[in-house]
């Protein structure tokens, strides 16, 4: 990896009021419907602005590889964001083919005093940014529209098989910096290489050659780490710096920065790869699809051992600090590597490895729970009686409870009872235990059936009936807890469960909330014979057929999984409690008209949408849902105050 560094002018100039050109207010483009119609070849979704420009596909599969990435360059500049020696205060930065706009993001948070804009052809950038950040849909090899020398600091990273006319936009980009100001652009090497040669033989022996020969075609090169040093002093800039950097492939490296940057590099071109070469090699090369063999890890036993050194190699680290006293350290490791197992499991736990996985994962997220104060928590397992069972279905539901420290008998709480989703599980979801016990509301936290440890028959769709008669009749038995205000959260699958509870035992709940559910439309063939392509980042229709008990026999579940319908089973015409219905309109996931048909049945339901946001309407719906229980509950409370126990950086 090369990052190159140059002052571009004399510090002779002064700043000005706009960053754009007055006469060309106009021609940026606007974000429209059209940007949105993106074009889908091959199972991947491209750029509907300026389509076949880029290479590379912008669906959620190809976002999760940026995000691996954006931690991949933070790892390797110890935690900074640049190397440039920019001014502590600047007023305007630009990112440019800024992807997910993670890094424009995080510059935002780092200097607020900064106006910074990112550009990219697709708009896949979060809504929830910091007020000085903005993102634009435009191609940075067009002619800029920027007032000259309006930035202080311009940024770019990987524009490999982006750019045509390096010179062109070297040119821009002396034109836009201010006098003094700074360009950094980060590349990455496309031809692997081995000091040992062992990759001789190999397919990263082909890798390199394919990918060029590809990409001479598309007329953009992609071979460009070795030629950017010369182009930034063709262009003028000064004091050019280049610095370079090794990432190893997996886990293999002794030291322990070097084989964390190896595991998630292998990482990333497992989420990568596919989308690298699906459009260059059909294109270019000639090859088929199928030729790529790029599909999805179904070796899933290989799939979750790629993640299990670093798990390991994380609760090592957690055992170090917790014999050295240092519990916030070991909690926060033990945690963290309950996160990496529930990778290694993603999205079922269908294979012996992946139920391996699952199993060390609980055992790491207790262990680190155990050592968090009681006043964040105090989270532990209980084994629920399935008084309710069938013959079929096991003894015990498995759940994570916490009870506020003032309640008893004679100060009962109320209670939230959180429905874990496909792939998230109650080793997941506790995060949003210490909120709601701060302000003094009881949680359980359950999985759903055919996920987790649920004991409720997959295949039965009046199994969760069974399996919520015996987990109120539990919850009635506890003194702590107010009876009559317990309440259920469903996330995403767990939202299907949550109105179906709803319905079912409405006058055992106070309330019930799906977040990213669905009801009817979620299991029909037609979405089940797309919905692999379009969000979720593995196989979702296979997942499900697994989760509801089919195994991999795909043609039975689309032919019986209407039987799991709540139109089709009369659930939604019959009375409900009250039920609050949220979800992203742009859901690939569940599609959002499943709420539509909802709203259409029964009992009058509540119901908010976030527009332009896909599953779940993340994060804008959480702090909807808080508010909304909160007024329900009577809390009177800052909710973003509890939103803030929720962790989002790693302190260790």
């Amino acid at each position: 990896m090369d990052v190159d560094e140059g002052i571009s002018i004399p510090a002779d100039g002064s700043d000005t009021d706009s960053v754009y050109a007055e006469e060309h207010m106009s021609i940026t483009a606007t974000l429209t419907s059209s940007v949105y119609d993106y074009k889908y070849e091959n199972g991947r979704r491209y750029n509907a602005f300026r389509p076949g420009e880029y290479w590379a596909p912008n669906d959620d599969a190809a976002q999760q590889h940026m995000d691996i990435n954006h931690h991949l360059f933070l790892m390797t500049l110890n935690g900074d964001l640049h190397l440039a020696p920019i001014t502590p205060n600047p007023h305007r930065i630009l990112d440019i083919g800024t992807g997910n706009g993670l890094w424009a993001i995080d510059m935002g948070d780092m200097y607020p005093s900064a106006s910074v804009i990112g550009n990219d052809l697709s708009p896949i950038q979060p809504r929830a940014v910091p007020p000085n950040v903005q993102f634009e849909v435009d191609d940075f090899c067009d002619e800029w529209t920027y007032t000259p020398e309006s930035f202080d600091f311009i940024h770019a990273r990987s524009l490999f098989g982006c750019v045509a006319d390096y010179p062109k936009l070297y040119s821009q980009v002396m034109k836009t910096l201010k006098p003094g100001g700074y360009y950094e652009q980060i590349e990455i090497d496309v031809v692997p290489k081995s000091e040992d040669g062992s990759i001789a033989g190999t397919a990263f022996e082909h890798w390199g050659p394919y990918t060029i020969r590809a990409s001479q075609g598309f007329e953009k090169p992609m071979w460009v780490v070795n030629d950017i040093r010369q182009h930034f002093i063709d262009a003028g800039f000064e004091d050019v710096t280049e610095k370079r950097y090794k990432w190893p492939m997996g886990g293999w490296a002794k030291d322990p920065k070097m084989k964390e940057i190896g595991l998630f590099n292998g990482a990333a071109w497992d989420r990568g790869c596919e989308g690298w070469v699906m459009f260059l090699f059909t294109k270019y090369l000639g090859w088929s699809p199928e030729q790529q063999n790029m599909q999805e890890p179904y070796d899933w036993d290989a799939y979750a051992s790629t993640f299990f050194p670093q798990a390991e190699h994380l609760v090592s680290l957690a055992e170090t600090a917790e014999k050295a006293g240092e519990k916030e350290k070991a909690s926060e490791l033990f945690l963290r590597a309950s996160a990496v197992y529930r990778i290694s499991r993603f999205p079922v736990p269908r294979s012996r490895k992946q139920q391996e996985a699952w199993t060390l994962g609980k055992a790491a997220a207790l262990r680190g729970m155990s050592l968090r104060p009681a006043s964040e928590g105090g989270i532990h397992e209980v084994q629920i009686p399935h008084t309710h069972r069938t013959a079929d279905e096991g003894e015990t539901i498995p759940v994570y409870h916490v009870l506020p420290p003032n309640a008893n008998k004679d100060h009962p709480v109320p209670c939230v009872v959180i429905y874990t989703g496909l792939d998230g599980y109650r080793t997941e979801l506790m995060v949003w235990a210490k909120g709601w016990v701060m302000r003094g509301v009881a949680v359980v936290i359950l999985e759903i059936p055919g996920t987790g440890d649920s004991p409720a028959l997959k295949t039965d769709p009046k199994s969760p009936d069974r399996q919520n008669d015996s987990l109120l009749d539990w919850v009635d038995q506890q003194e702590g807890i107010d009876s009559k205000k317990v309440l259920v959260w469903g996330f995403s699958t767990g939202g299907y469960y949550a109105i179906r509870v709803a319905h079912t035992h409405r006058e055992r709940l106070l309330a019930s909330i799906s977040l990213g559910g669905g009801c009817h439309h979620m299991f029909d063939s037609e979405w089940l014979d797309h919905v692999n392509a379009l969000e979720y980042p593995f196989d979702l229709a296979g997942s499900l057929c697994y989760k509801f008990g089919y195994g991999d026999d795909m043609a039975k579940f689309k032919k019986e999984a209407k039987k799991f319908s709540l139109l089709e089973d009369g659930t939604l015409d019959k009375p409900c409690t009250k039920l609050f219905l949220v979800n992203g309109t742009d859901d690939e996931i569940f599609p959002i008209d499943d709420y539509y048909l909802a709203l259409e049945h029964g009992d009058p339901k509540e119901a908010r949408f976030m527009k332009g946001i896909k599953h779940m309407g993340e994060p804008e719906s959480f702090m909807v849902i808080v508010k909304w229980i909160y007024k329900l509950l009577d809390i009177k409370a800052d909710p973003v105050e509890q939103m803030k126990t929720l962790p989002f950086q790693p302190k260790y």
